[in-house]
């Protein structure tokens, strides 16, 4: 038997809670773009699972200034997940973002800041909610 989903990243949030993004290989033959956020808490034994309406491909979570779940797709949009609820963000909108020098492919946490990285070597550094800074040798 086949597995229906397709796991595109994960991360392991702490000792009792580990992410992962999935998409549902049904559905995206159709043309959905959706992913799901899945989380375990082993804790309390059970799975949560949340809706994007874009494509995700990578997670990772930070702790300061709050606890924060941080989705990002190709297309540099972001999914930042607090207790207070989710938010969306843009890392670069700009002309020279991730539209046109490449897909985002990665997301990390280095010391507790995330970084984002892409194809056109660009790299992103979140600053703070909805402010992300280019940090690589092109930067404006």
């Amino acid at each position: 038997m086949s597995n229906p989903f397709s796991f595109l990243g994960g991360c392991v949030q702490s000792r009792d809670v580990a992410r992962t993004i999935v998409q549902i290989d049904q559905l995206t033959a159709q043309g959905s773009t959706w992913s799901k956020l899945l989380k375990r808490d082993q804790a309390q034994g059970r799975w949560f699972s949340f809706k994007l309406e874009w494509t995700a491909t990578r997670l990772c979570t930070v702790t300061h200034p709050e606890l924060t779940m941080l989705a990002t797709g190709p297309d540099g949009i972001v999914s930042a997940s607090t207790l207070s609820g989710p938010a969306e963000e843009t890392i670069d909108a700009t002309d020279d973002g991730p539209s046109r020098r490449g897909p985002i492919r990665d997301l990390r946490a280095i010391d507790g800041v995330p970084y984002a990285v892409g194809m056109g070597r660009q790299v992103y550094r979140r600053e703070a909610p909805g402010r992300w800074t280019r940090q690589d040798r092109t930067s404006p």
